[in-house]
């Protein structure tokens, strides 16, 4: 599994987990061939002049699974059997130069001892400053991908689930409904209760205590004694019966959702995680402007030996057409 070759920006990217998609975010347009003629301008429209001063075309590419391929001594897959369409109506010859990275492609196209390159080229704003691209003919863009043997453990998964947003927002409101319901009975129970003080430190402590067995058994061990306390313990009773119920449900479905679908479900949640990426790629230049601290791999399989064995936790680098990669 390799780069993608060209990109340019777009509205979206996708992200996967497990090798599939997973949402839209930012975005990159990809395009899998590049193809620019650095001294040969007039290549299209005189091609033999061309041919017979320069010599063969020198294409400079690299392995990009399944668009570009070794099977044995020759090049297959997509965008190989592209350029080559595209050199037998153009009337050229060519001869292949093999590299390993993008940035090799770009700076042999750069520097001249290339005159095309193909395989997957990431268009961005910079490099078109450098080079010429041809129009895109796939989109393509980043995404995450993790283990799909990722498997936290129980206490971990209990933890993670319990200091996620939708957690800390429901003990929030429950904590605010006790905080109410304390205040409450404090102010009608005062005057004639000595179970609850009248100093307001004291009261409220008590009152929260009251509050919160209300909630956790379904009766305090502090009896109001005034009709109105009485009526408002009844209606507390009655409201801690839906709010364990709602708060149980929380629960469950965060943690639930937490087993399914693990803690990494979108860029936000790459912080604090160990993140690799391809040295030079679009990956690793959307990490550095996002601020997500990563390290950097010069193969593609170097970083899929690192998820796989549990080195690292996710990989960012671009869509793969059609790939799956095991874990």
């Amino acid at each position: 599994m390799t780069q993608a070759l060209g990109c340019a920006p777009c509205e979206n990217i996708a992200y996967s987990a497990h090798g599939r998609p997973l949402a839209t975010h930012f975005g990159l347009r990809c395009m899998l061939l590049a193809i620019f003629f650095c001294a040969h301008v007039g290549l299209a429209v005189q091609p033999a002049v061309a041919q017979t001063e320069a010599g063969p075309l020198r294409v400079v590419t690299k392995p990009f699974v399944p668009l570009v391929f070794r099977e044995g001594d020759r090049w297959r897959g997509f965008s190989i059997e592209l350029w080559e369409e595209i050199a037998r109506r153009i009337g050229v010859t060519y001869e292949w130069i093999e590299v390993t990275t993008v940035s090799e492609q770009l700076e042999a196209v750069e520097t001249g001892r290339a005159d095309v390159a193909i395989a997957g080229i990431s268009i961005t704003k910079e490099r078109e400053q450098r080079i010429d691209f041809s129009y895109p003919y796939f989109n393509s863009g980043l995404q995450i991908m993790i283990s799909a043997q990722v498997a936290n453990p129980d206490v971990f998964r209990i933890i993670s689930g319990i200091i996620s947003p939708v957690f800390l927002q429901a003990l929030i409101g429950l904590g605010l409904l006790m905080l109410m319901a304390a205040h409450l009975i404090w102010l009608v129970e005062r005057s004639r209760n000595p179970e609850f003080p009248r100093g307001y430190w004291r009261g409220l402590g008590e009152s929260l205590w009251w509050a919160a067995t209300t909630v956790a058994a379904g009766f305090g061990d502090k009896s109001p004694r005034s009709p109105l306390g009485r009526l408002i313990s009844i209606i507390w009773m009655f409201a801690s019966v839906i709010l364990i119920a709602n708060f149980t449900a929380v629960i469950t479905t965060t943690l639930t959702v937490e087993g399914l679908t693990g803690t990494i479900n979108s860029p936000n949640d790459l912080l604090g995680k160990r993140v690799v990426t391809l040295a030079g790629s679009t990956g690793a230049r959307y990490l550095t402007h996002a601020r997500i601290p990563a390290f950097a791999v010069t193969k593609v399989d170097e970083a899929f030996a690192l998820i796989a064995g549990g080195q690292a936790d996710a990989m960012v680098y671009d869509i793969m057409p059609r790939t799956k990669v095991g874990a």
